[in-house]
């Protein structure tokens, strides 16, 4: 598998920066796979050293091409509804008797 990433004077630097000091290991985790990414290192080498799989490791990789760096540090917030969430109404009359 392979596909290849272009990186901008600058930004594996700021990568590394990214890599120890952003708070998120997601963030943390796709910053160490670019900068691998970018010492040539293959893919799948990349997958075996971060104990992801290759096509995580390449989704990295899209996002980072198509949002860049600040795609990368942006604070996204999945809201996700548990499956009970459309009972909530008959489980709390449930409980109340």
């Amino acid at each position: 598998m392979t596909l290849s990433v272009y990186f901008a004077d600058g930004v594996v630097d700021l990568l590394k920066k990214v890599r120890f000091t952003d708070p998120r290991p997601l963030v943390q985790k796709k910053a160490e796979a670019l900068i691998l990414h970018a010492h040539s290192i293959p893919i799948k080498e990349i997958s075996k050293i971060l104990g992801s799989c290759e096509n995580t490791i390449c989704s990295y990789f899209h996002e980072f091409r198509k949002n860049g760096i600040e795609g990368l540090l942006e604070k996204k917030i999945v809201k996700r509804k548990s499956e009970l969430y459309n009972f909530r109404e008959m489980i709390a009359k449930y409980c109340t008797k």
